[in-house]
């Protein structure tokens, strides 16, 4: 398993990539907005502004995997958009880390396949620490 970051921001998320990959002379940045996904219960109608959203960013910086996203629906508070990432290939990993840290926790999404992972979940834990866990196939980066 590996541990990264998210950091989530409060719709400038795709400035932000932007800026950091510069920063940090990044060559390997992906950008998804919530408009090229496809249709989640929840989210079926969604206006324009949100679409051009970034769901998923992500770029390499010092040989660590940082994931940058902006929140939808969540007020966004400068100094608390940190989330950790717990990611491996193997799904069994992910599902006893997701239970465990289930205990006492506040689940957002629960454990379950989504169009980018075989499991993906997210949780505030009982200390407040907020995480997302992603099961990576081998077609998944």
């Amino acid at each position: 398993m590996k541990l990264g970051i998210c950091l989530s921001f409060g719709g400038n998320c795709k400035q932000a990539v932007e800026f950091y990959a510069k920063v940090f002379g990044a060559t390997d940045v992906l950008i998804m907005k919530f408009g090229d996904m496809p249709p989640m219960p929840g989210r079926e109608e969604m206006n324009e502004e949100d679409k051009a959203k970034i769901c998923h960013a992500e770029m390499t910086i010092l040989d660590q995997k940082v994931i940058f996203s902006d929140l939808l629906g969540e007020e966004h508070v400068s100094g608390t958009n940190m989330v950790l990432s717990l990611t491996s290939s193997d799904e069994g990993e992910i599902r006893k880390a997701f239970e465990q840290l289930s205990e006492g926790a506040t689940i957002q999404i629960p454990l379950g396949k989504t169009f980018f992972s075989t499991a993906f979940g997210t949780l505030t834990d009982m200390f407040g620490t907020k995480w997302h866990l992603t099961a990576q196939g081998e077609n998944q980066n």
